[in-house]
Formats: structure tokens, C-alpha cells, sequence
């Protein structure tokens, strides 16, 4: 600010600097040159006119004073001497003068620019506190300095509770001043030597240096009394916050900054599923820890390979049970991740992150999408009418988003929806039926078709299932895998297949593995088979060699063939 004020008495001091130089300037003798027709009086600078000084000559002969005018020249060119190297020194000097403040005044400008620059590149700018960027520098500072002074610190990582009530209910504004007074109010209970800085969103990081463990957990516990004690105020409404808090020794075995926050975030995770208003320290023999911090990789190699496009798609047939002549190829699209090296990751280790961290819709958008292009080209060039199943997590299900999103992508291509039926998970329908029913009413009207994946895992589905618009129902793969030895399951899928008839819906049985249980499912009546015995999951690419026309043998008495 003090910079701010002495830039206009610089340039008002350099204006001045101006005025005299000019000043100085015009007071120069100067020496004009004679203009034309003019003729100089000798003695003098003054100019006449040639025609003049002939008619004063005739008519009134000069009188000359012997030696008047040669002094007074003399006289006038020795003062004229004298002043002008003077006058040359002054004009120099204040053209110095003129040129250092100027430098100066532009200088102090620049480091004041500067130092606003630097500022606001490590501040947050709602707050005033240090940004990520520089708390993660004063963090490795921190462990360097532990590591080899052998001292400890402490990190905390802080998250607001119920911050998203306030935006939700006042605005973004009231949120921002929340924020504001959360932040002033952190400050206020710390030590002057610790770092208070905001990470970004409702979360906070605190660094408390040379502070031993049972000392950080100490000033924790004083921080959640002191925001459980606040109130915040808007609008008629009164907000009661409360904070989670991870903590997180920094000693001679931290390894980095980039750890340390990792560790303290997930701690903080763990204290707010804890029932929050918590403290948890981060020890390394948490397992729930671990597993924090095992999904918190995956979720940053996710939203890696989603940025890469480092995904591919997968089949594998569905096939009648039944010997009969196939008038289509029925396969479901799965989804693999491409790892950094190349190898091929199944959804069963990187898709539980996905669903627990919002990033489900993701990855069904990419499969929809692609699959679609793929269908579009496939088909084209087919004899036979492809029809191909892609899955839907339970986050999809419902979303007005994702129907628009389907039925744009299939606009786009040129795709006959009847060719894509959707396998719905029964827990995503049964969680909310109403909504899920809606979701499956409006594409069903577009032509596209519903699968109810893994039915018969929850026994509340079969009160639901007259209600839910499906066409195919999936039989959860456990009760198949033990058909032949456990009579529980034998009677289940029984059970489920005839119901599934009665109300108009074909059945298909996941993960066939043997002969036997082909012949056995097919004795009940079950329509479709999938699993091993037919195909493991092969690559898309692959599908038109894979997909050929062939014989498929169904184990029966009499020894039937069929066209797969």
C-alpha cells in the first residue's frame, strides 16, 4: 500500500524536474539567424530590412561613437560566455537528477508488482492463507528439516462437516463467508510458528512445527471444540459445523510431502466415516488406512487413464441353451483398464474406487460410447443381426443425464436401440424402485432393452419384480457355479427361471463352466447360458473371429447339435 501512495509523489516530484529543465532550457541565450532580406545591425542581434539601411544612409549618415558599441558587445559576449557552461552543468545535472528518480520511481514499481505477484501465487484468494502449492513446500521443508535434526512435527488435515448444507440452503456467498470466518477462527487457535493454509474446497491444512504427537492430537481436539462451539448465521438461518481431522507425525522416517498429505487425507476420511466431529491419527499399521490409501491410488491412476483413453472393451457370448438355429449374436460388452506396462486390469479391482469415489458415470459413459461406434461399424458388415448387453452401475441408474447421453450416442450412430439392452445390478433397482423404474420406462420407450443383473442376491427383488420393466433376468452367478451340488441352489434358479417365465422374461445363467450344467440348465428350461464353458472374455477386436459361424454341441441324450 505504501508503494501504492509514493508512486504519485515521484511522478509529481518528476513533473517539477520537468518544469525546470524547461525552465532552464529557454533561458539559454540564443542566436537567431537572419531571415531573408534581412541584414544584422552591427553590434547587436536585431535585424533590418537592406532597403532600410540604404535610405537611412542617404538621408541621415550614421553617427558613430568611437567605441560605444565595440564594448557594449564585448561586454554582452563576455556575460553570455560566462552564463552558458553554467547553465550547461545545471541542465546536465537536473537531467541526472530527472533520469535517477525516474529509474528509481520505475524500479520500486516493478518490486512492488512483484511482490503482489508472488503473494498471490502462494495465498488462497477467499481467505488470505497460504495456498496448496506453498503448504506443500513449507511440508517438505518441514520433513527435511525432521530428518535431519531429528525433531518431530505435526500435519493435520482438516475437513469442514456439513459444509455443503449452507451452500445448498444460502448460496455460494454465505458459503465463501463461512469459509472466511472458519478460517480466521482456525487462525486464532494456533500457535504464531504453525502454517494454516487452505487446500481448496471446505478442506484446511495445518502444520504445526516441533510439535510432538500427543501435542498435535492435543490442539486437534481443542480445534473441534472450538468450531463445534461456532455458529453461523444467514438468512434466517443458523448452521451448526463441525470439523474431521487426520493427523499425521512428520519424523525422520517421513518420506515426502506428497505422503504425508496422502496419509493425512485419508486419516481425515476415516474420521469423518467414524461418525465425524473425529480425530484420527494415521498409523501404519492402520488397515483401514491402507485401504484408504490403496483406493486413493486408484483413483488417481483412473482419472489417469481416463485422460489417456487407457481402456478397451471385452465380450463374451450369451448363447441359447436350447438347440436351435441362432438368427442373431448375443454377446455382453465388458470393460478392462490398459495398466502403464501394457497388462490388462478386470473391473473387479479398479471399479469398486470407481463407484466409491463418483466415478462410475464415468466409465459407463466411455463403454456406451464406444460400444456404440463399435456397433455401428460391426454391423454394417454383418450377416447376422448383432445385439450386444452393456452394463450400468447404480449411480447411471436414474440420472436424467445418462438417459439423454444414451439416447444422443445412439442417435449419433445410427444405432436401432432394440440391438442394446442395458444389465441394470438388482441392488441399483431395489435401492430405489420408483426412480429406477422411471429410468428403465423412458429409454424401454426408445426400443432399448433391460437386463436385472445378478437376480436372486437379495430376496426383496422377487416382491419388486412384477413391477420392474425388464426383459431379461440374469440368475446370480452363485447359485449357478454350485447347481449340481447344493439342492438350495438347485431350487433357487429353479425357482427364479419359472418366475421369471410366468411374468414374460427370458433367463440367463452366468458363469457355466461345465457340460453338465449346460444339460442340466437347459432340462429346466433356463433360455440363455453365458460363462467359460463357451468363451472367456476375449477382445472386441477379436470378435469377428471368434463370432464365426460354428457347431456347438449341447450334451443331451439324444446327442442334439446346434449353430452357434
Amino acid at each position: 500500500m505504501q508503494d501504492k501512495h509514493r508512486l504519485p509523489a515521484n511522478l509529481g516530484l518528476l513533473s517539477i524536474l520537468a518544469i525546470m529543465f524547461i525552465l532552464v532550457y529557454l533561458s539559454l541565450p540564443q542566436t537567431p539567424s537572419p531571415l531573408p532580406g534581412m541584414t544584422p545591425h552591427t553590434g547587436t542581434t536585431d535585424y533590418i530590412a537592406a532597403s532600410d539601411v540604404a535610405r537611412r544612409e542617404t538621408t541621415h549618415p550614421p553617427v558613430t561613437i568611437p567605441g560605444t558599441l565595440q564594448t557594449e558587445d564585448k561586454v554582452a559576449t563576455q556575460e553570455d560566455t560566462r552564463q552558458a557552461p553554467l547553465l550547461l552543468i545545471t541542465l546536465i545535472c537536473i537531467a541526472i537528477l530527472f533520469c535517477m528518480l525516474l529509474v528509481k520511481t520505475i524500479l520500486k514499481h516493478l518490486s512492488a508488482t512483484n511482490r503482489q505477484s508472488v503473494y498471490r501465487s502462494a495465498h488462497d484468494k477467499l481467505t488470505g492463507l497460504i495456498n496448496r502449492r506453498e503448504f506443500q513446500t513449507r511440508v517438505e521443508r518441514a520433513i527435511r528439516h525432521a530428518q535431519t535434526q531429528s525433531v518431530t512435527h505435526a500435519l493435520l488435515h482438516i475437513d469442514i462437516d456439513r459444509f455443503k448444507s449452507v451452500n445448498d440452503t444460502c448460496g455460494k456467498n454465505a458459503g465463501d463467508e463461512l469459509l472466511q470466518e472458519l478460517a480466521q477462527l482456525l487462525l486464532s487457535s494456533v500457535r504464531k510458528r504453525d502454517t494454516l493454509s487452505r487446500l481448496g474446497g471446505d478442506e484446511f491444512g495445518m502444520l504445526l512445527e516441533n510439535c510432538p504427537l500427543d501435542k498435535a492430537v492435543q490442539i486437534a481436539g481443542n480445534l473441534v471444540e472450538s468450531i463445534g462451539s461456532f455458529r453461523f448465521t444467514r438468512l434466517n438461518n443458523t448452521f451448526k459445523q463441525g470439523i474431521s481431522i487426520g493427523v499425521v507425525p512428520i519424523d525422520r522416517d517421513s518420506a515426502d510431502s506428497a505422503a504425508a498429505m496422502n496419509a493425512a487425507d485419508s486419516a481425515c476420511y476415516l474420521a469423518k466415516e467414524s461418525g465425524r466431529n473425529q480425530i484420527q491419527i494415521a498409523h501404519l499399521g492402520n488397515r483401514r488406512l491402507q485401504v484408504r490409501h490403496g483406493q486413493m491410488q486408484w483413483l488417481s491412476r483412473l482419472n489417469t487413464a481416463l485422460a489417456d483413453d487407457r481402456f478397451t472393451l471385452y465380450f463374451q457370448p450369451i448363447v441359447p441353451c436350447a438347440s436351435i438355429i441362432r438368427h442373431d449374436k448375443h454377446i455382453e460388452i465388458l470393460l478392462r483398464m490398459i495398466d502403464d506396462d501394457g497388462s490388462i486390469i478386470a473391473p473387479g479391482v479398479f471399479f469398486p474406487t470407481a463407484e466409491k469415489y463418483d466415478m462410475a458415470k464415468d466409465l459407463d459413459r466411455w463403454v456406451i460410447k464406444h460400444a456404440m461406434v463399435w456397433l455401428a461399424s460391426e454391423s454394417a458388415g454383418s450377416l447376422w443381426p448383432i445385439r450386444i448387453a452393456i452394463n450400468l452401475s447404480a449411480r447411471s441408474v436414474g440420472s436424467q443425464v445418462m438417459v439423454n447421453y444414451i439416447i444422443e450416442q445412439a442417435a449419433l450412430h445410427g444405432i436401432d436401440p432394440t440391438r442394446v439392452c442395458f444389465e441394470i445390478p438388482e441392488t441399483a433397482v431395489t435401492a430405489n424402485l420408483t426412480v429406477a423404474t422411471s429410468f428403465m420406462l423412458t429409454l424401454r420407450a426408445c426400443g432399448f432393452r433391460f437386463s436385472l443383473d445378478d437376480f436372486g442376491n437379495g430376496l426383496s427383488s422377487f416382491t419388486c419384480l412384477k413391477k420392474m420393466p425388464v426383459d431379461y433376468l440374469k440368475i446370480d452367478g452363485a447359485s449357478v457355479r454350485d447347481f449340481m451340488f447344493d439342492p438350495v441352489d438347485r431350487a433357487m434358479v429353479r425357482a427364479i427361471n419359472e418366475l421369471g417365465h410366468l411374468l414374460g422374461k427370458q433367463t440367463i445363467a452366468k458363469y457355466v463352466e461345465s457340460l453338465e450344467v449346460v444339460d442340466e440348465l437347459r432340462k429346466i428350461g433356463v433360455d440363455h447360458v453365458q460363462g467359460y464353458f463357451y468363451s472367456q472374455p476375449q477382445s472386441l477386436d477379436d470378435f469377428t473371429q471368434v463370432m464365426g459361424p460354428r457347431l456347438v454341441i449341447v450334451p443331451s441324450g439324444a446327442g442334439r447339435q446346434g449353430i452357434a
